[in-house]
């Protein structure tokens, strides 16, 4: 199991717009491919310009080959069209969990 963490860091005032377009636009695409968003985030102590994405793939392997698919997918193209103008910074950390 793999779990990816995104850190999306708006521009200030930007995130509830962020979050709106990606529930709209970018989750109809990536969920059919088959990762599994677990939790969407926003922080309430902290940089209130922040979302927090928390996938789960089967392995790393899993996670290329779907991303290699999104990247394939028009509607995604245009949607990261859409979100890049309210996306000041993003982070992404690839989780092992403890055994």
């Amino acid at each position: 199991m793999l779990t990816e963490m995104r850190l999306y860091t708006t521009h200030p005032g930007k995130a509830g717009a962020f979050v709106k377009l990606y529930q709209e636009e970018g989750l109809p695409v990536q969920l059919p491919l088959g990762p599994k968003l677990k939790a969407m985030y926003r922080q309430e102590v902290g940089d209130p310009n922040q979302v927090i994405l928390i996938w789960e793939y089967q392995s790393y392997e899993d996670r290329i080959a779907i991303r290699d698919e999104l990247f394939k997918v028009p509607a995604w193209m245009e949607f990261l069209q859409k979100a890049a103008p309210l996306v000041l910074a993003e982070e992404n950390k690839l989780l092992n969990q403890v055994q």
